[in-house]
Parts: structure tokens; C-alpha cells; sequence
């Protein structure tokens, strides 16, 4: 029998021939040609109605929901349990009357028609349509090259400020498309949020799903040495090593032109990136100083505005916050005064001027909000004495969000205020008034000028409300409910199911799952994802990401190791400040200069793996033992081991090209005949192994990152 066989037999194998492949490939299959139920209809319509708002439209993602309409993840992230109404998340808050938030409660009708949905097994809402094609590292790359060939008639010599972020991983992992806009916007608010430009520029999609997002860096005044640093932090950097695609490279003069915007909105809205990327003070003084406006004054005169209260939300005890005009941004610079406890000084009702001063308040830190040029606003926490800090420390301020319940800068901040400024009211203008015996004339009337009414404080709060609700409007998110920068940098720090790892290293779950069979190392780092239902932490995975790169990717991409970033704004064949001529003594005496995070290299050669450290830890240096010396040979042990220590000591051990980090703290580092005793381990896993410089390759180096000796000098 043939394909070529006619009559009534042919006609036969013909059509069934149609029907395997309809069945095959989904067109008219039975799934999608089921009527959507009207159950289901209505419990659609009902979160349509009631909840869509605040879970998807527009970007809005409260709750860190984003999905509201998409069954298949709802039933995913295990909102709502098929059958068991009881047990979905989603019907608990309904029934109960907690959501939706600030609106009437569901009728009886609606939730009763939820509920039917569910236990009848919450069959899919939304008609089935086509599946998503899967695109490849190799089509986003390929987008991008298209893109600069048009770009490059218009202008080529503006090709090396264009960069590129992309959301094709999360595309592929299968977020629903009101995930995917929420990642948008989000993308578009934070790179608008780190600008110092007057003018909002949303990042431009290039391809048909919308998943690659060109920007130029000039539009948020960031350079090629912006992005340099932040590929310094970057740990999913891949190169491609087909032929065709080295123009992205060359045009944009960067290995790494494109970044995910998922990582981006996780790590660029904290410090040390929120810092750097904004150039930010190290202390009030100097943000007053950059943004013109004179406290002292402003006080003196009665031109800045105060409220003060016991209840404010984030601190457990009376905050004051103050607001000045701020002409060069065209906005207003806030300032929050915050204690640690409510006694002496630290009472604003009892002391209400100041700070300081012999009848002023004395407080333990404080939070200072600016808007910019943009009309969005940028944040910097600060200590007791004025220097900017990363986080609050617990007795003053806390963020429940927070896994540490830490407030951290940036981000906590945006949490709090994702709708502008806090509507609060002074409680001291008030007190004062009411007892006019126990306040002097003058500090009656300096608390009447700085203390303004209800309808004052409320037209200024109003003011910069607006402000900001416009500027936010402009990224094309909406300034309510919760912030979706962080509700999705939230989400980042989630566990990872196989279908992100896979879609985060470029390939198909079935892919992922086939190379893990096959490599029994990917197999012992990921164990987990081989189980139905099984997931990976962030951080382990990060560690295994380069040998799934090297391993899963059949050569076509190398991975581009975070550590072997140079310091911001060098080329390879730059000379660092930080490093000496060739043959020249060592570095020991490097200075810190800047606050940014330094590239500690060797002086004898290049490494191909060098240090770096962040702002917080002590300043060191990096001093090199060459394979087969000890460590006597290499470096003065007196020298290393000396003071007190601080940290942690980072161990590199360097073998054909191979990268392996260990961490020990000081106590755990001992000589023992030339070896080197310390904890080993890929962060989350340590053990104990000797590693002698005599035992390693002919090629290898091992690098050993020291403290200056104590008093020594930093010039």
C-alpha cells in the first residue's frame, strides 16, 4: 500500500492521514474544541470584575499576583487547588472578606459561584489556544543583531550606547502575558528610577512577543561605564560563539549587551547597584549640598514643613518627617527623623525642635526622599550622624516584607511609598498649643512655623503626590497597591522550579532533563529538579549556571563568569590605578579613593579571575602564590595574619581556565608545611580540604586575598 493509492481505500488513508496530524499538532483538537464552561465563564467574569485590577491589569501585581486571569497559573503557584475550594488561597480571602482590599466584599452569589468553580475542578476559563514557540539564546541574539544593522544606517556611532534587557526566559518558562507586562513596566520604573534625566523613556521591544527591550544609555545619563559595572554583578553572562553574531559584540563594544530585566529589577533597586548606578552621597550633607537646598535655613525661617507622630508604620516608635522645596529637581526633598526609643530626647512631643541643640530632639537615624528631575523619587537611609547605610537597623525601623525584616535601601523604600508619599498628619502642633505653660514663647512660635495646619501639610503631601502619580503614569504602570519592583524582586528570591532553570539557561524542560541525566555533575548540583514537583535555590543554581552553559549548550555559547569582570570603565588592556607596572613592587598601600567596589589585581600578571570587594568590608589587597612555592616563598605571613580580623578571607584556586571559589573565615587558615588549610565549599556546601600550591598544575595560580597590616599607610 502507497500514499499514491486511489479509490475509496485511498480516500481513507488520506483523511485518517489529516486526522493523526490535526491530533498531532493541536489544530481542532478535541481539548480545544471544549466549550468553556459556564461556570467558568462566570467565575471569570467575577475576577474580571473584582479582582483584575490590583493582579494584572496595567502591570499591577499586589500580592505578588500578576496572573489573576490565568488558570494554569493560578493552579501553578497553587492559589487555587482544583477540587478543594477549602484549600485554594485564593476562595480563603475572598469568603473571608479580606480581598479585595478597600472595596465592598463579594456577594454571596459570587462567592458561591467560586467555589463551585473550584471544587468542580476549576476547569480552564480562557478558550485553548496555540502553544508559544520556544525562542532560543540564539533568536534573541539574532533580534538584537537585526536591530543594530537598522540602527546602525540611522547612526553608527551611536551603536556602542544601545544595551538590551529581555524577558524571553520567562516567556519561555510559561508566565502568563499580564506576568510578562508587569516585568515590563517594572523594567521601565526602576531604569527611570535610576535617572538623573528629566525626560521618561520607557525601554523599546524589538521582537514580535515583546520579550528583547532596547535602551540607550544616554537616556538615563548611564555610559558604557554604568553598564560595565553592572555586569560586575551579573552571573548569568553567555557569549555566543557563532560567527555571525560577533557584530552585536563589536558594535555595542561589550561581551554582554544583553542582561534579563528579571535580575535586573532584583538587584539594581538595592544597594551596593542602587548606590552606584545613582551616584548617590555618602552622607546628608553632601545629598544637601548636590541638591541646593539649605536645611538650616529652611528651618530657621519656617519655609520647611513639619509632621510629627507617634504611629507611623515602619518605625515602632514618634517620627517627624520634613519637607523642603527642592528648585534644581523642580520637586521636594523629604526627610524623616527616626528613634530608637521614646525617652528623653528621643521624644518629639517633649522636644520638638532641633536636631540637636540645647533644646532640640536627638534622633538615631532617619530616611530622605528626593524627587527627580523626572518627577520620581530616589531614596537614602542614613545613620544617627548622616552617613548613608544600607539597611535600617531593626530597633529603629523594620520591613515585614523582608526576610531579615531589615529595611533596606531602595527597595523597602518603593514599598512603602509606591503611591507617592504617606498620608500622615501632625500630632505636635497640637500638644504644644494645648499646653502653652509648658513651652516657652519661643518655642511656641517656631513650632507654629514649622508645624503647619492639617490643610497645609496636606496640600504640599498632595502636591508631591501628584508629582509622582504622573511620573509613574508616564512608565506606563499606575502608582497603587503594591509596588511591582518589588513584588517581583520578591519573587526572584523564590525557589526555582525545573521549567525556570530550564528556560533560564536557554533550553526546553526537556532538554534540562535530558542533560541532567546524562551529567552526572549537573545531576549531584540539581538533584531536586529531576523530582516531580521539585525546585533549586537561586543561589545554588547561580553557582551551577556556568557547567549548564558549558555542558547543555553544545559550545554554541561560553559562560562569561561574573568574577572575571575588570573594574568599571577598563578595557583589559587598561591600566588600573589600582594596579602596578609590570615587575613593580606590589600594591600593598592601595587606597580606597572612591566608595565603589574595587578590582584588587595581582602585580606580578593579569589574572584572569580578580577580586573584588564590596564597600562595607575592610580594604585588602590580593597578593598571588605561584604553583609550586609555599606560602612563606610567596608572601610575608607576618605581614597577612597580623591585626584583627574582619570578614571573610575568598580563596581562588585557578586550574585551565576553570574557576572555583572558597570561602574560610580567619580561624579556620593554618600553615602547615607550605599547604593551605581551609573550608571549601560553593557557598551553601562547605567541607574541610587541604590545598598545597605544589599540588597544583604547572598553570595554575592560587590567589590569596590579605588585610593590611594594621596602621600602615593608605596614601
Amino acid at each position: 500500500m502507497t500514499l499514491h493509492e486511489s479509490g475509496p481505500r485511498g480516500r481513507l488513508i488520506a483523511i485518517s492521514l489529516i486526522c493523526v496530524a490535526v491530533w498531532q499538532f493541536g489544530i481542532g483538537s478535541p481539548s480545544q474544541a471544549a466549550e468553556v464552561s459556564e461556570t467558568a465563564k462566570k467565575a471569570k467574569a467575577i475576577l474580571e470584575q473584582r479582582c483584575y485590577v490590583c493582579h494584572g491589569e496595567a502591570g499591577s501585581a499586589d500580592g505578588g499576583i500578576n496572573f489573576m486571569l490565568d488558570r494554569s497559573r493560578l493552579v501553578k503557584r497553587k492559589k487555587v487547588v482544583p477540587g478543594k475550594s477549602s484549600e485554594s488561597p485564593l476562595f480563603r480571602q475572598v469568603k473571608t472578606g479580606s480581598m479585595p482590599k478597600e472595596a465592598e466584599p463579594l456577594s454571596k452569589d459570587e462567592i458561591e459561584t467560586l467555589k463551585s468553580w473550584i471544587d468542580s475542578g476549576a476547569d480552564d476559563f480562557n478558550p485553548p489556544t496555540k502553544s508559544r514557540p520556544f525562542i532560543s539564546p540564539q533568536e534573541v541574539l539574532g533580534f538584537i543583531r537585526d536591530d543594530l544593522r537598522k540602527l546602525e544606517k540611522e547612526d553608527a556611532e551611536k551603536l556602542m550606547y544601545y544595551r538590551y534587557f529581555t524577558i524571553a526566559d520567562l516567556y519561555n518558562a510559561g508566565l502568563s502575558d499580564d506576568e510578562l507586562e508587569s516585568y515590563r513596566v517594572a523594567l521601565a520604573k526602576l531604569a527611570n528610577s535610576l535617572s538623573w534625566k528629566k525626560r521618561i523613556v520607557i525601554p523599546k521591544p524589538i521582537d514580535p512577543a515583546k520579550t528583547v527591550m532596547r535602551i540607550n544609555l544616554s537616556d538615563y545619563r548611564w555610559s558604557p561605564k554604568t553598564w560595565s559595572r553592572i555586569l560586575v554583578d551579573y552571573p548569568y553572562g553567555v557569549k555566543s560563539t557563532s560567527p555571525t553574531m560577533q557584530f552585536c559584540y563589536t558594535a555595542t563594544q561589550t561581551d554582554v549587551p544583553m542582561i534579563r530585566a528579571d535580575w535586573f529589577v532584583a538587584n539594581a533597586a538595592v544597594p551596593p547597584l542602587y548606590h552606584e548606578l545613582l551616584e548617590l552621597p555618602n552622607s546628608v550633607r553632601e545629598l544637601e549640598l548636590l541638591l541646593r537646598v539649605d536645611v538650616a535655613h529652611n528651618v530657621e525661617s519656617g519655609e520647611a514643613a513639619r509632621a510629627a507622630f507617634n504611629g507611623s508604620g515602619v518605625s515602632s516608635h514618634n517620627r517627624l518627617i520634613e519637607r523642603h522645596d527642592c528648585d534644581l529637581t523642580g520637586g521636594a526633598y523629604w526627610k524623616s527623623y527616626d528613634f530608637g526609643d521614646d525617652k528623653g530626647r528621643k521624644n518629639i512631643f517633649t522636644w520638638p525642635l532641633g536636631s540637636g541643640g540645647e533644646r532640640g530632639f536627638e534622633h538615631d537615624g532617619g530616611g530622605l526622599i528626593f524627587n527627580f528631575p523626572n518627577g520620581l523619587q530616589a531614596y537614602l537611609l542614613v545613620d544617627d550622624k548622616g552617613l548613608r547605610i544600607d539597611k535600617g537597623p531593626i530597633s529603629v525601623v523594620s520591613d515585614p516584607r523582608r526576610p531579615d525584616k531589615q529595611v533596606v535601601n531602595g527597595l523597602s523604600c518603593m514599598s512603602c511609598h509606591a503611591e507617592g508619599l504617606k498620608r500622615k498628619s501632625d500630632e505636635v502642633r497640637a500638644a504644644v498649643l494645648a499646653n502653652p505653660n509648658a513651652f516657652s514663647p519661643t518655642e511656641i512660635t517656631q513650632v507654629k512655623k514649622l508645624y503647619k495646619t492639617k490643610e497645609e501639610f496636606e496640600k504640599l503631601l498632595e502636591k508631591d503626590s501628584e508629582l509622582f502619580t504622573k511620573a509613574v503614569a508616564a512608565t506606563g504602570g499606575k502608582a497603587s497597591g503594591d509596588e511591582p519592583i518589588v513584588m517581583l524582586a520578591l519573587r526572584f528570591e523564590e525557589e526555582m522550579d525545573a521549567d525556570l532553570a530550564a528556560a533560564e539557561v536557554g533550553l526546553t524542560t526537556a532538554q534540562l532533563m535530558k542533560g541532567l541525566e546524562k551529567s552526572a555533575q549537573l545531576g549531584r548540583m540539581l538533584p531536586n529538579l529531576k523530582v516531580p514537583g521539585g525546585t533549586v535555590k537561586r543561589d545554588v543554581f547561580v553557582t551551577a549556571f556556568p557547567d549548564m552553559v558549558e555542558e547543555l549548550m553544545s559550545g554554541s555559547f561560553v559562560a562569561i563568569v561574573s568574577n572575571d569582570r575588570i573594574e568599571p570603565g577598563l578595557t583589559k588592556t587598561s591600566v588600573s590605578p589600582l594596579k602596578p607596572a609590570q615587575g613593580t613592587a606590589p600594591n600593598r598601600n592601595a587606597a580606597p579613593g572612591n566608595t565603589k567596589e574595587k578590582v584588587l589585581a595581582a602585580s606580578d600578571a593579569p589574572l584572569t579571575n580578580p577580586l573584588r570587594r564590596r564597600e562595607s568590608h575592610p580594604w585588602f589587597e590580593l597578593s598571588n602564590i605561584r604553583a609550586g612555592k609555599t606560602l612563606r616563598e610567596s608572601m610575608d605571613l607576618d605581614y597577612a595574619y597580623e591585626g584583627t580580623w574582619a570578614g571573610t578571607i575568598a580563596l581562588v584556586v585557578i586550574t585551565d581556565g576553570r574557576h572555583y571559589r572558597f570561602v574560610a573565615q580567619p580561624d579556620a587558615l593554618k600553615k602547615r608545611s607550605g599547604s593551605l588549610h581551609c573550608t571549601e565549599g560553593t557557598r551553601a556546601q562547605p567541607k574541610s580540604a587541604p590545598y598545597a600550591p605544589s599540588q597544583l598544575p604547572s598553570s595554575s595560580r592560587l590567589s590569596f586575598l590579605t588585610r593590611p597590616k594594621p596602621g600602615s599607610s593608605s596614601n
